[in-house]
């Protein structure tokens, strides 16, 4: 009897944890800015209160694509398009390519963000999974 109950107690630990703190009220969860994203194909997802810390969030990612790595942006929406549109954004400027790379991330599309060092130009393509 004694080993069931130390089994029980080890099932309830090797449980995941919630996502979002439990302390968060339906208010703050509605609120949260959520990425979702991969660096050189590791997954990862973080969540954020306000939108200029996902944009601070977002910079970072991009900063990652300049030294070399390939950074992809998923939507968290799900579009019912039958499209399978294709749309692609080069800029010089950091700050250009988190705007566009949100915008095409908030409108539904999964976003792959690069930089060219011959060109010194981020290139964000944007397409719908």
């Amino acid at each position: 009897m004694a080993m069931f109950a130390l089994l029980g107690t080890l099932a309830v630990g090797c449980q995941n944890e919630n996502i979002i703190p439990e302390t968060l009220t339906a208010t703050d969860t509605a609120n949260l800015y959520i990425v979702k994203y991969s660096v050189d194909g590791v997954k990862g997802h973080a969540h954020f209160k306000t939108e200029e810390e996902q944009r601070a969030f977002l910079h970072k990612l991009v900063a990652l694509a300049r030294e070399g790595h390939v950074v992809q942006l998923y939507s968290n929406t799900t579009t019912t398009s039958l499209s399978k549109e294709t749309v692609t954004y080069s800029t010089p400027i950091e700050t250009d390519a988190v705007i566009w790379a949100n915008k095409m991330m908030n409108d539904g599309y999964t976003v792959t963000i690069t930089f060219d060092e011959d060109k010194e130009v981020y290139i964000c393509i944007a397409y719908r999974p």
